[in-house]
């Protein structure tokens, strides 16, 4: 398994780094997992989540329903 930081993720998904933040706060993109305490904190993305997140976007695009951020397990 690979972690993300948010650059990595933002060029998988095409969106910036804003847009990420706010689908997160919605519940609509997955949460990092936080490596260092603190506001500004190292964080990192498993590349699998990612994975999923655009598989299930793909799959919404048909029935034009966003995907929700998976759970992690």
């Amino acid at each position: 398994m690979r972690l993300l930081d948010i650059h990595e993720v933002c060029a998988r998904v095409s969106f910036s780094r804003a847009q990420v933040y706010e689908m997160m706060a919605q519940g609509r993109f997955p949460r990092p997992i936080k490596f260092a305490p603190g506001r500004r904190g190292a964080v990192r993305w498993p590349d699998i989540w990612i994975s999923e997140w655009l598989r299930l976007a793909i799959e919404c695009a048909a029935t034009e329903t966003p995907p929700s951020a998976p759970r992690s397990a």
